[in-house]
């Protein structure tokens, strides 16, 4: 290789390192005016370059130049095909390839399963299989697993397994990892489990995958074993206890974990920072996610959406709402996580009217909501009866084509419900194509609030027919029914099968509709015995 090759061979280097095409493309003129007959290599460079860089027209243009492609030739325009998903033209490149190496049918499998082309990724891994076996690498098996693995093909991955097994892969933890996250995302524990096991050499890699496979399925204790069995935990391994001890109800737990992770001098990233935090929140931890904060401060990460995000929810959740604000305040970038962040906390603590006002602020910095962020301000709405601004959100949810969303309609049925449209409110159930527990606990709350006591009953035993399972919240609004509409018996019944079918301990509201309902029936006996309950 010449020096001025090897010169601009780095040059291009560096235009692929920045995405620079304008470099890329002053490189290229300059290799044309100043070598007669640039060297294949080069050429090769300059194909990565723009394939690079984003513009495959380029990178094709210079290939057809090229006097004698030879195999990197070909496999660099074929990855820039796949890479882009332009998979017709990948196709046409390794059908008329002279040669294909493990590069080729890699790049060519890589690109179906990319861009969810599942049934030619099979094809292209059978025709593999069958012409260019010699071909097969770690690369190959870990793209196909990772097919499987978001198709949930059962059968497929546990054939692709036995051929792991079958040519002699299955000891690389690389092929291994891949393994064991497609049986634990599968559900298939055990088959992850055993996996784990059988391979020597493990690395970390390896480690955090069959942590996250445990405490996906709950594995609490399972999970913790293989943590504590690690003889090095990167922060990764870290995070995803924390994160997992969070997901599984164990907030207490994440937060010991963090203090050893502290005390350990593990560098921390965005994401353990979000799951320590989000743990203070669910604790009620307000101490602890101020001693959080001050070391966040000190660190990289004081300026990330990420990190403002979660302290915002942190101390919402915590009920400090003014300091939530002034970190929101305080941040320099914020998307629409960090203005839904604010708006939620707002109306969990009762400041309905101020979350109406964030949102409206929100729209006006020109960041557009999501179905969560529309959901949180029509409830607000609702809180506060406001039926002509939450109809006019309605309008924005039509329009915006956010109304498909569950968490929307939902909010809207609770909006109408309260503000006494109950026709409305039941035509917007009636539209959905999908109805979960909420759905019908809102419009069940809405008769009952209404006064529609019979109706309520009936939507109520609509519910248990459907086989959804009521809350602590939809039994409120069926006992107040039955107690507008003197139903003693039937109210005593759902009353007693509150904990006994449903698991619901009873709170203050509860015993408050059974005193009224025993209370308007003149049933004295039960209801000293009630208020004595409720009173102890």
């Amino acid at each position: 290789m010449s020096n001025s090759s090897n010169y601009y061979s780095s040059l291009l280097r560096l235009c692929c390192e920045t995405r620079n095409l304008t470099q890329a493309k002053k490189l290229h003129c300059l290799i044309i005016k100043s070598l007669e007959n640039p060297e294949t290599f080069l050429y090769n460079n300059l194909i990565n370059a723009y394939s690079k860089v984003g513009n495959i027209t380029y990178a094709r243009h210079v290939f057809d130049k090229i006097p004698q492609p030879n195999s990197f030739s070909w496999n660099t325009m074929l990855s820039a095909y796949s890479k882009s998903g332009n998979l017709l033209t990948m196709q046409e490149i390794f059908s008329t390839m002279p040669n294909r190496d493990g590069v080729s049918w890699n790049s060519l499998i890589s690109g179906y399963v990319c861009y969810g082309s599942v049934v030619d990724a099979v094809k292209a891994y059978k025709l593999m299989m069958k012409n260019g076996v010699f071909n097969l690498n770690r690369i190959t098996f870990s793209t196909m697993l990772l097919l499987v693995s978001s198709q949930g093909c059962v059968d497929l991955g546990r054939q692709i397994h036995g051929q792991i097994v079958k040519f002699g892969f299955a000891a690389y933890v690389f092929v291994g990892s891949s393994l064991v996250d497609m049986y634990a995302k599968m559900g298939l524990i055990s088959e992850a489990s055993q996996v784990f096991d059988e391979v020597q050499e493990r690395n970390v890699v390896m480690y955090n995958t069959m942590i996250t496979g445990f405490l996906r399925c709950g594995m609490v204790k399972d999970s913790m074993r293989v943590f504590h069995g690690m003889k090095e935990r990167d922060s990764i391994s870290w995070t995803t206890m924390i994160t997992g001890l969070l997901q599984n109800g164990l907030e207490a737990e994440a937060m010991d974990l963090f203090r050893d992770m502290r005390r350990e001098g593990i560098a921390m990233d965005q994401y353990t920072f979000g799951s320590v935090l989000t743990a203070c929140g669910g604790l009620v931890a307000l101490k602890e996610g101020k001693e959080i904060h001050a070391f966040i401060i000190r660190s990289e990460y004081n300026h990330n959406v990420f990190v403002g995000s979660a302290l915002v929810d942190m101390y919402c959740k915590c009920r400090s709402v003014r300091y939530a604000e002034a970190v929101f305040k305080r941040m320099t970038n914020k998307n629409v996580v960090s203005w839904t962040a604010m708006l939620v906390g707002y109306g969990q603590n009762g400041f309905s009217e101020e979350a109406v006002r964030v949102f409206c602020d929100m729209q006006r910095n020109g960041i557009e909501p999501d179905d969560f962020t529309l959901g949180s301000v029509i409830s607000s709405c609702a809180n506060l009866a406001s039926l002509e601004e939450g109809a006019q959100f309605h309008c924005q949810a039509l329009v915006s084509g956010l109304i498909s969303f569950i968490t929307v309609s939902n909010a809207l049925i609770t909006l109408y419900g309260k503000c006494g449209s109950i026709e409305d409110s039941n035509q917007l159930f009636d539209e959905m194509n999908f109805r979960d527990e909420i759905s019908w606990t809102a419009l069940v709350s809405g008769y009952a609030q209404f006064g529609k006591a019979n109706e309520t009953i009936d939507l109520f035993e609509r519910m248990l027919v459907q086989g959804l399972k009521p809350d602590a919240v939809t039994f409120i609004a069926v006992l107040s029914a039955c107690s507008r509409a003197g139903l003693v018996e039937r109210g005593q019944q759902y009353f007693e099968s509150m904990l006994k079918d449903h698991g619901i301990l009873p709170f203050s509201d509860h015993f408050t509709c059974m005193i009224d309902l025993f209370g308007r029936a003149g049933r004295w006996s039960p209801l000293y015995f009630v208020a004595g309950s409720a009173s102890g």
